[in-house]
């Protein structure tokens, strides 16, 4: 799909399975934040594998659990 629209991104792509993700998680009410897709813009430009991505996430989420749990 070619089109001269800056925020159109072609069917299929990795780019439009983002978008359709953020789209079925704001029907369920979890909109995207800017922090969202500011990380997986630097995963793109990154050029991460979905392993390097979920490692990421995880030490994030380890990071984020260890600091709640020092703070009790």
């Amino acid at each position: 799909m070619t089109n001269n629209d800056s925020t159109t991104v072609e069917y299929g792509s990795p780019a439009h399975r983002l978008e359709e993700a953020f789209a079925c998680h704001a029907v369920e009410g979890m909109e995207a934040t800017a922090e969202h897709r500011a990380m997986f813009a630097m995963f793109e430009a990154k050029g991460w594998t979905d392993e390097q991505c979920t490692t990421y996430l995880i030490e994030q989420l380890q990071q984020k659990s260890s600091s709640v749990f020092a703070a009790e």
